[in-house]
């Protein structure tokens, strides 16, 4: 104790880190844990061996001197030593050592760590990591931790789980954290703890894959890994178990599996004990993706991946997909000048020292590089040093790439070039044969061909074992490994057929490798828009929207062949926020790095219309998406290296796409809105919460009032825009019913979703409908179904929705058991129904059935009392809305107003209104523009004129309709809506008509 006391405050600090480290310490390291100098650290260690409290290994490794005090008796001590003591850096961390909580001591270690590692790598660092792991596993090696409590042995394997986490992420410590996992996997059984047990059982998977464990050794813990997932069959586990999943398929060489529990994984959720080993673990389905051969998903992972670890200053991921882009880029064809600028950089990242894994991986790009440009030499060069420095590495396996660097390895044998250490061509051979990675044993199978073909072997043989080789590469999913596999076959077959003696050289490294950049794949039948269709009808529930959103892009980035794509909500202000992307981080947005996609996304939503560029360098889209909500939604999709497919698919894209696009998300939409609808709902006669539509309205909102309190079926009939659903949904409150509102608006759905809209579907309803889809009738349970424009539902639908009205009973499509929803059903429809049931277009037992308690909502040109209250009411409204003042109708425009027809009604009316509001100035109100009047008629005029005759010149049917559309229009003065309108004329719906004339220019947008 007496020569604790004697001790400087330098001295005291570096004890308390001797006392720390059960092994030697080196004397850099313990500098950089005490915040120290070189100089200070160097001279309190010799004073402490001078005191006999410390020895030395070498002169710069330190430990505690044997015989000297004991490592509790000073442990015990250095609390009052402790102003003396405390000095910060790491060192503050490990000082807390003292405390008899432990697992508050390892949290904040691991904490310390993460912290750390957000700026680099250092060996300080590395060291503590180190030092974290003996003494977690200390801690399982006590008895008394055996009596912790069930929460915090669950902490416990928290930290544990970050601790292999960390040690994955650096290819650190791998004997120690598969040591500390089986006793964590000892306490997760003990405590009953499923869910830390499976993500520790992969993690130990991964952890014998670099230990050197074969793919087949690891299949059965892979396989029971699996089961226990789908025992417990919840999304959040499998979010977070996708990512070891993803990884540790690519490990048997099954890409396919790989990109399927990729696209599992929620970029957007955050596990704070995995995030190190999530920011790199995306290098897997990438490379799945490229040797898919799909190329623009390769690019857009790797791309998005690599700029995010660059915002975040973090460089030894930004090292990591620095590499992989010069892979990807690389064998996609890309410029050699991009491929080499990302080579580069990855250089200046990575510390050989420090960063062995991706050094290595470096080493393994670089050869790869070389030898695809026909640089042998320096490939041979680039080869020597990987195996060189792999032998010095504590791992016995690499990350990625084993199979190109095995193939190179043969090439050079067969060249003749010096034997690379510690490589045996033969017994490498036989193992990837014999192993469980199939892109290994698809590679091996190649090279047994070519080693084969240069022993003389008859040539049959040599086809059979390259044709073996193909079928394994197809069914791993390295597609591009089969093209030159392939042609290795046309040499063969061309030296048959020429008869010659003397076998010609055959490399593989000699093959041109194509141009795949703007290769498509195999799209599937039909156009962009079916393929669309079959796969949305694939997704699953609508249940959770930001998982029906995120499924909803991947898709779109799958059949658009885009680099990524985003979902983006139009917010207050005019900005836009991200609902879903694919291929794009939370980083990339807020740091305002895909500020390309902001003018397209901008054009599309002010024009309603899709918004494109071209371009051979650069391809993007953005479709609008009409939810029928106020916000604004727009979809954006875009592509750099690969715009050669994307740019092909929109040539395929029509306005049927954006329309079955818009029907998706609406449904997500109106479902998310239903739920967030407060649970009060006003009792019957409560009239604080009911609309306002004018006085001459008082009768049919008392009758309604009434009828609410039933469950009878409504029809509402009136004019397109007097407010139907607006009344609906006053009925409903009225109702008292506790369920939601669910609007439907079948005319603006795709006729082949419509039915599963309203029915639902169950899991294997159709081809790869692979999971339970809740239908509108199903949520509107206890509540209210409003189902507008009815009477455009086809014949067929019209039977099976009078079905469900008879008894409320229903079946989802593809299922057997019968559902009951008790909902109330309310239609709407601005048709003649009863001429339409004359004319043979809806059916008359489900007009009476429909026509139970009908309510006819009148014109606006029918209340003349309200228009003019009405008309004030907006203006208030949409000058409190745009900050303008306030102003009221002159006489001579109330007179304007109650002598319009009013063909658009409230609609109308409230349009007008809005705009005379943002186009006032002081206290002057324009309600009814003479240019803006005439701009239709005069557009009009001018098509018309260009061609009196429709059909002069052979027109397109595009042309012919604008032709058409234009002469009618110049017959109506103009006019569109009402009978003696475009709407009349035409007998078409209002909408669709002005998006006809906007699509041919006919009027602005």
């Amino acid at each position: 104790m007496d020569r604790l006391k004697a001790l400087t405050e330098d001295q005291v600090v570096a004890l308390n880190v001797l006392a720390f480290v059960r092994g030697h310490i080196q004397e850099s390291t313990l500098a950089e844990w005490t915040g120290s100098t070189i100089r200070e650290t160097s001279l309190a260690l010799k004073g402490l061996h001078g005191a006999g409290l410390a020895c030395s290994h070498g002169g710069t490794r330190w430990q505690l001197a044997q015989g000297g005090l004991d490592r509790a008796l000073i442990r015990a001590n250095l609390p009052s030593l402790e102003s003396r003591a405390y000095r910060g850096g790491l060192v503050s961390e490990i000082d807390r050592l003292r405390a008899p909580d432990k697992i508050a001591v390892f949290e904040a270690l691991v904490a310390d760590i993460s912290t750390q590692l957000e700026v680099s790598v250092t060996a300080g660092l590395q060291a503590l990591l180190t030092e974290t792991l003996e003494q977690m596993l200390a801690f399982c090696d006590e008895e008394p931790s055996l009596e912790k409590s069930r929460e915090e042995l669950s902490r416990f394997l928290e930290l544990v789980i970050a601790i292999l986490g960390l040690s994955l992420y650096l290819a650190r410590n791998l004997s120690l954290s598969i040591r500390l996992y089986f006793f964590a996997n000892e306490i997760a059984i003990r405590i009953g703890d499923m869910r830390k047990r499976i993500i520790l059982k992969l993690s130990e998977v991964l952890l014998d894959h670099f230990t050197g464990r074969s793919s087949l050794q690891a299949l059965p813990s892979l396989m029971e890994s699996q089961e226990a997932i789908d025992e417990l069959g919840d999304n959040d586990i499998l979010c977070i178990a996708a990512m070891f999943l993803s990884s540790l398929h690519f490990n048997q060489g099954d890409m396919k599996k790989t990109l399927r529990y990729y696209n599992e994984v929620d970029p957007a959720s955050y596990v704070w004990n995995v995030r190190y080993y999530k920011d790199l673990s995306g290098i897997y389905p990438s490379s799945a993706a490229h040797f898919l051969g799909k190329f623009h998903l390769a690019i857009g992972i790797a791309k998005s991946a690599c700029r995010t670890a660059h915002l975040k200053g973090n460089e030894l991921t930004e090292g990591w997909w620095c590499l992989q882009l010069t892979m990807v880029l690389g064998d996609a064809g890309c410029d050699r000048g991009q491929v080499e600028r990302y080579l580069s950089r990855a250089r200046s990242l990575l510390n050989p020292e420090l960063h062995e894994m991706a050094y290595l991986f470096y080493l393994h790009v670089t050869a790869c590089t070389h030898s695809r440009y026909g640089e042998m030499e320096k490939a041979f060069e680039a080869l020597r040093a990987y195996y060189e420095f792999f032998s010095s590495c504590e791992f016995e396996q690499t990350l990625f790439g084993r199979s190109r660097s095995y193939e190179l390895c043969v090439d050079f044998f067969r060249r003749g070039y010096p034997p690379i250490p510690a490589v045996d061509v033969e017994a490498e051979t036989r193992k990837n044969l014999n192993g469980g990675d199939k892109m290994m044993r698809g590679a091996a199978l190649r090279q047994k061909a070519l080693l084969a073909y240069d022993a003389g072997k008859p040539l049959p043989v040599v086809r059979q074992l390259l044709t073996e080789s193909m079928e394994v590469f197809q069914e791993a999913g390295g597609v591009i490994r089969i093209p030159q596999t392939r042609q290795l076959l046309d040499r063969l077959e061309a030296f048959e057929k020429e008869g010659g003696k003397e076998r010609p050289r055959l490399f593989l490294e000699e093959i041109a490798w194509p141009e795949v950049k703007n290769q498509a794949g195999q799209p599937g039948s039909g156009s962009l828009t079916q393929r669309c269709t079959r796969r949305f009808k694939k997704l699953t529930s609508h249940k959770d929207p930001s998982i029906f959103y995120r499924q909803l892009v991947t898709t779109i980035q799958e059949e658009f062949q885009a680099e990524r794509v985003i979902l983006l909500q139009g917010v207050e202000g005019g900005e836009v926020e991200s609902v879903a992307g694919c291929n794009i981080s939370r980083e990339e947005l807020e740091q305002g790095v895909c500020t390309s996609l902001l003018p397209l996304a901008s054009q599309a939503i002010q024009r309603q219309e899709v918004a494109r560029v071209n371009l051979e360098s650069f391809a993007a889209v953005a479709i609008p998406i009409n939810t029928r909500e106020k916000s604004t939604w727009v979809l954006y999709a875009e592509s750099q290296e690969t715009s050669g497919l994307l740019g092909r698919a929109m040539e395929d894209m029509d306005e049927n796409l954006a329309l079955l696009i818009s029907s998706e998300v609406r449904s997500a939409v109106i479902l998310e809105a239903s739920r967030q609808q407060p649970q009060y709902y006003p009792m019957p006669g409560d009239t604080s919460h009911e609309p306002f539509y004018g006085v001459s309205m008082a009768p049919l909102l008392k009758k309604a009032a009434q009828a609410a309190r039933t469950d009878a079926t409504m029809l509402i009939l009136g004019e397109t825009g007097v407010g139907k659903e607006l009344f609906a949904r006053h009925i409903h409150t009225e109702s008292g019913r506790k369920g939601p509102f669910i609007p439907v608006h079948p005319a603006s759905m795709a006729e082949s979703l419509i039915e599963s809209e309203l029915f639902g579907h169950e899991k294997g309803a159709f081809t790869g409908a692979t999971s339970q889809k809740v239908g509108f009738f199903e949520l509107a349970n206890q509540g209210t179904l409003f189902i507008d424009e009815v009477g455009e539902i086809s014949l067929s639908l019209q039977v099976k929705l009078l079905r469900v009205l008879q008894n409320h009973k229903f079946t989802r499509v593809g299922g057997t058991k019968e559902l009951l929803s008790d909902f109330r059903l309310i239609a709407a429809t601005n048709r003649d129904l009863k001429q339409d049931v004359i004319d043979g277009t809806f059916r008359e037992d489900l007009f009476y059935r429909l026509f139970v308690l009908p309510f006819t909502i009148p014109p606006l040109r029918d209340r003349a009392e309200d228009i003019v209250y009405l008309a004030q009411m907006f203006l208030t409204h949409f000058a409190r809305r745009y900050g303008k003042t306030v102003l009221s109708l002159t006489p001579g425009q109330i007179a304007d107003l109650q002598s319009r027809p009013w063909q658009g009604n409230i609609r109308e009316l409230k349009g007008i209104m809005e705009r005379a509001v943002i186009l006032s100035s002081g206290n002057r109100l324009e309600l009814f523009p003479v240019a803006h009047d005439a701009a239709v008629v005069a557009s009009a005029d001018r098509v018309a004129g260009a061609g009196a005759d429709l059909f002069d010149g052979l027109p397109t049917l595009k042309e012919l309709e604008a032709r058409y559309l234009a002469h009618v229009l110049a017959l109506t003065g103009g006019k569109v809506a009402g009978p003696d309108g475009l709407e009349g004329v035409l007998k078409t719906k209002r909408s669709t008509i002005y998006a006809k004339l906007k699509r041919h220019g006919l009027i602005g947008s």
